[in-house]
């Protein structure tokens, strides 16, 4: 009698735990397909320690729904051999390998393959906090944003120590990529790629255009990204910080690549307005003749008549001095 009382209950327990089991699954392939964020790490040739850091702060977001994409950019030390490793630990890790490119064609090739709602970047050599990937997406689903912006701790390396940390609160129209995260739907409708023409500075470009097309950015008043500065022999901003005419061409070929890719036309004004005000930021660090020629055919009076005083008499005082 036990017996027959019996069958009946381990047979249901068992279909309870072959559908437990079923659904589990179902769920994690939908998981997979579909993650909230992904983090794209582009690498070259990245010190070990600082490699492996970056990649456990973004193994242990809190936020478990993403997916890490390395794009190995040529490495030609054990770069390469410590993301496969990662890849073989934690599924949620995708690695590509590939000649050396550059950065702006590595991000381009993360973008592709990403699968995430949310685009998220991450320099090989920094460190981002457990909940920024959480915090961010919670606050781009609050608001519906097409951008979110965070807050950074910045630190300059030598020899791996650090010599002086200070506190860089972004504001939401920060000129980098790393202090948050970007809807994909939002890259993708409006065609954004980093220029891969260009030998540096892609990530300014990439975000002054991206500032200018969002119709929501939200920021957090808090500081989620760890971002270091570090020397690396032959690296591009040892080569592009010793050279002047370098740093000059390279931001006199940002405000170009950006006078091609924008609709500048006399009906978004605002648009032109907010450019303004960020290459007049960037004019005072690095101004030269060419970078006031590439966007000189905006400076339209209907639109200088829209700064603010100090920038505008600014303005007219490069106009008056190019001839």
């Amino acid at each position: 009698m036990v017996k027959l009382c019996f069958n009946p209950f381990c047979k249901m327990l068992s279909v309870v735990l072959v559908a437990m089991l079923l659904l589990s699954t179902i769920s994690f392939k939908v998981f997979a397909q579909y993650p909230k964020v992904s983090i794209i790490i582009p690498v070259y040739n990245t010190p070990e320690i600082l490699l492996i850091n970056c990649l456990e702060s973004a193994k242990n977001q809190t936020l478990k729904d993403i997916e890490i994409i390395c794009i190995d950019d040529g490495s030609t030390d054990g770069s390469g051999k410590i993301l496969d490793e990662y890849a073989k630990a934690d599924p949620r890790f995708v690695v590509v390998h590939q000649e050396n490119s550059g950065c702006a064609v590595a991000r381009n090739r993360g973008m592709a393959l990403a699968k995430g709602e949310y685009i998220q970047f991450l320099d090989s050599d920094d460190e981002i906090f457990r909940t920024m990937s959480e915090k961010c997406y919670s606050k781009a689903k609050e608001f519906d944003a097409d951008i979110v912006r965070c807050g950074s701790n910045f630190c300059r390396l030598k020899d791996n120590v650090i010599r002086g940390q200070d506190q860089n609160l972004d504001c939401a129209y920060s000129l980098v990529i790393w202090n948050g995260i970007w809807k994909a739907k939002f890259l993708k409708d409006n065609n954004l790629r980093f220029d891969e023409s260009a030998f540096s500075r892609t990530d300014t470009s990439f975000s002054i255009i991206c500032n200018l097309c969002a119709k929501k950015v939200a920021t957090i008043s808090g500081n989620l990204y760890h971002y270091r500065r570090y020397f690396k022999k032959n690296s591009i901003s040892e080569i592009v910080g010793k050279n002047i005419e370098k740093q000059q061409k390279d931001q006199a070929s940002v405000y170009k690549y950006i006078m091609e890719n924008v609709d500048f036309s006399a009906k978004n004004k605002k648009a032109v307005v907010s450019f303004l005000m960020v290459f007049l930021r960037y004019f005072k660090l690095f101004g030269t003749p060419q970078m006031f020629c590439a966007v000189k055919p905006l400076l339209k009076d209907d639109v200088i008549d829209l700064l603010p005083v100090t920038e505008r008499l600014l303005i007219r005082k490069l106009i008056q001095s190019s001839g």
